[in-house]
C-alpha cells in the first residue's frame, strides 16, 4: 500500500482542481534563447473555480517528466491560467497534460532561425473568424493541425476573435448576457487547432468591450468587460519576451521569418479606437517606438530575412487608404523592408 505524506498531499494539483476540467486549451509561442529564437511555449486554458496552474511536459507521450507553474486570474466568473514550458529543444515535439486530468496533447517548437535554403514555416492566416459562419474555416485547419505532422507551423489570427460583443449576431443573446458565455464556446471550438498549434493573435475592434444592452445597463459589467480585457486575460502573446505590451503587441521569430502583430485599434494617433470604440479604450502605451526599434533590430538579423506584419485594421483597401496608420507606420514598412503586411475587418 501506498501513503501519502501530509505535506504531499496539500502541494499535489489535483488537491485543489480535481472538481474543475480545463477547457479552451490552446497554445502561443514564448521564450527567447537570447539569439531571437522561441525556446519556450505557452499553455493557456480556463476552469470555472480558482486553482494552481500546473502542467507535466515531456519529450515523450508517457514519460511527462519535467512539471511547470503559471500563473491564474480572473476578471468576470472564471478563471484564466497560463503556463510557460520553458527551455525547450528546437525543431522537437513535446507532449504535455494539465493537471490533474487534462488531455496529452502535443506540439512542435520551431526550429533554429536561419536563413539556409530550405528554411521555411508554413502558417495559416485569418481575421474575423467568430462563431458564426466559421464552421468551414474551422474544419479546414483541424484537418491541417489533425495531420501527422500538422500541416502548418503555426496559426495567425488578426483580430475579431468571436465575435462575443455582437449579441444581435447571436440567436437568443439580443437582451440576455452572453458576453462571456460566447466567449468561451468560441474558445471550445478552437480547441482542437490550437491545443497543438501556437495560435498568435491581434487585437480586433470586437475585442475592445462589451457594450451589448445587458452591458451597458449594467455599471459592473461596462467596467469589468472594457478596454479589451477579455482579450488579455484570456491569451499570453510573447509581449514579455519582445518588449511590447499584454497582448496588443509583440513580435518572434520563426525559422527564417521575423513575425510582428500591432495594436491597429489603439496604438497609432488616429487609430480607428483610439479613445474609444464603444467604451472609452486605449492607453496601452508608445507603439510606435517600440515598432521601429523592433523593426530596426529585425533588419539587421541575417538569420530572419523576411519581416512579416499583421494587425486587424487594413492600411489599404480597395482603392481608399487609411492615411492616418500610413502617415504612422508605413514610413517605417518601407524603411525596415517589411515584406508582407497581413490584416482583415473588411468582411469581403
Amino acid at each position: 500500500m501506498r501513503f501519502l505524506s501530509l505535506s504531499a498531499l496539500l502541494l499535489a494539483p489535483a488537491a485543489f482542481c480535481s472538481d474543475s476540467t480545463p477547457t479552451q486549451i490552446h497554445l502561443a509561442l514564448a521564450g527567447d534563447d537570447g539569439s531571437g529564437n522561441s525556446n519556450a511555449m505557452t499553455v493557456s486554458y480556463q476552469t470555472e473555480v480558482d486553482c494552481p496552474a500546473s502542467v507535466i511536459f515531456g519529450t515523450t507521450p508517457d514519460n511527462l517528466d519535467r512539471t511547470a507553474t503559471g500563473s491564474s486570474s480572473s476578471y468576470y466568473a472564471t478563471y484564466d491560467h497560463h503556463v510557460i514550458l520553458s527551455d525547450l529543444d528546437a525543431d522537437t515535439t513535446h507532449y504535455y497534460q494539465i493537471l490533474p486530468d487534462g488531455p496529452v496533447n502535443s506540439f512542435t517548437t520551431p526550429p533554429k532561425s536561419s536563413s539556409d535554403a530550405g528554411s521555411s514555416v508554413s502558417f495559416a492566416f485569418f481575421g474575423d473568424l467568430g462563431l458564426v459562419n466559421g464552421d468551414s474555416a474551422r474544419a479546414y485547419m483541424t484537418t491541417l493541425a489533425s495531420a501527422t505532422p500538422p500541416a502548418i507551423d503555426l496559426v495567425l489570427h488578426a483580430g475579431d476573435v468571436g465575435y462575443a460583443d455582437d449579441s444581435f449576431l447571436h440567436f437568443g443573446c439580443y437582451l440576455r448576457f452572453c458576453y462571456e458565455e460566447k466567449w468561451n464556446e468560441f474558445m471550445d471550438s478552437m480547441e482542437p487547432i490550437v491545443s497543438k498549434l501556437p495560435w498568435m493573435t491581434a487585437p480586433g475592434n470586437h475585442e475592445a468591450d462589451c457594450h451589448d444592452p445587458a452591458c451597458m445597463l449594467s455599471r459592473t459589467r461596462r467596467d469589468k468587460l472594457s478596454n479589451f480585457t477579455a482579450y488579455n486575460s484570456r491569451f499570453r502573446m510573447p509581449s514579455e519576451e519582445s518588449g511590447g505590451v499584454m497582448n496588443m503587441w509583440h513580435s518572434f521569430n520563426h525559422g527564417p521569418v521575423h513575425f510582428v502583430s500591432l495594436d491597429l485599434e489603439t496604438g497609432f494617433p488616429g487609430a480607428a479606437e483610439e479613445t474609444r470604440y464603444v467604451l472609452k479604450c486605449g492607453g496601452f502605451g508608445d507603439q510606435l517606438t517600440w515598432l521601429e526599434e523592433d523593426l530596426r533590430l529585425a533588419s539587421q538579423n541575417e538569420d530572419t530575412p523576411w519581416i512579416v506584419l499583421s494587425g486587424h485594421h487594413p492600411m489599404y483597401n480597395g482603392g481608399s487608404v487609411d492615411r492616418k496608420m500610413q502617415a504612422a507606420i508605413e514610413p517605417l514598412l518601407l524603411k525596415y523592408g517589411v515584406d508582407v503586411f497581413f490584416t482583415g475587418h473588411v468582411h469581403s
